[in-house]
């Protein structure tokens, strides 16, 4: 019961924030994905993702930074056996959902997706499942099965797959 009340107080939170961040002028899904990003943390609990390369530290690599590269490292922190969620901007601006009724491909970048690898590097028992899924252009989640010593730190690979076209 502990666990559902704290996952409604912070479901209505986050609520809170969006309506709060729509009347100050956020507009449009990169700003929202942007918010929910910083937000993420205090809504589905404390994980943590330090990058290591192309940036240092907890700040993520801005579009600018990513055009000419093609690699992002971070390390991301489950402290918890009861952390299940995280979320990683890569801003590689790649695999834009192609949605029905739309007029098709646009341009090269539209059509790749992120390759992205993982191992535990501390914690974690050899049982713990982790699956990924791209969320937006910009954006890779890793979903962790909450479980008995799933708690550890996951270091994360993102690679843009070689094109002529950036």
């Amino acid at each position: 019961m502990k666990k559902l009340t704290h996952s409604l107080a912070g479901l209505l939170l986050a609520v809170l924030v969006l309506a709060i961040a729509h009347a100050f002028g956020v507009r449009g899904v990169g700003q929202y994905l942007a918010l929910l990003t910083v937000a993420a943390p205090f809504v589905f609990g404390t994980v943590t993702a330090t990058y290591a390369y192309p940036v240092q530290g907890t700040f993520v690599p801005t579009v600018a930074q990513m055009k000419p590269l093609s690699l992002v490292t971070v390390a991301v922190n489950f402290s918890a056996d009861a952390d299940t969620l995280a979320l990683i901007t890569h801003n590689m601006q790649m695999g834009s959902i192609i949605l029905p009724g739309s007029t098709g491909i646009v341009n090269e970048t539209s059509c790749l997706f992120p390759l992205v690898s993982w191992y535990y590097q501390t914690g974690g028992s050899i049982n713990t499942v982790l699956n990924g899924s791209i969320v937006s252009s910009s954006v890779f989640q890793i979903t962790k099965a909450s479980g008995s010593s799933s708690a550890g730190t996951v270091n994360v690979f993102i690679l843009r797959p070689w094109t002529g076209i950036r």
